[in-house]
């Protein structure tokens, strides 16, 4: 276990959320919801993790992203899981953000 209490491979706990949709064309394009969010990963996650960071051992910050949905949109808009991986690249040579991804209808996983 590490300073910040993650154990090496270790993910998030299996989980049922309810669905966000019921219809096949939710990933089409952002939803208002999606859209929100958005904005909020591309202000706020920089400066907290930021913040965070500067405090942390080995300055690191974790960032688990629930309901993450697709890397990309089918309209090719990026989703909230590129948008946190392009954060963690662009903040490489100040932190080390790792980032964790679950959908209920995509396996969980870790980057």
């Amino acid at each position: 276990m590490d300073a910040a209490g993650w154990r090496p491979g270790c993910v998030a706990a299996s989980w049922e959320p309810e669905a966000v949709a019921s219809n096949s064309t939710f990933f089409e394009s952002p939803q208002a919801a999606a859209v929100y969010k958005h904005r909020l990963l591309r202000s706020y996650v920089p400066a907290w993790a930021g913040k965070v960071g500067s405090r942390a051992p080995g300055k690191k910050v974790f960032i688990y992203d629930a309901y993450s949905g697709p890397g990309r949109y089918d309209d090719q808009a990026p989703g909230s899981p590129e948008l946190v991986v392009d954060t963690a690249i662009a903040m490489a040579r100040l932190r080390t953000v790792h980032s964790i991804f679950s959908d209920r209808s995509l396996p969980t996983s870790r980057a």
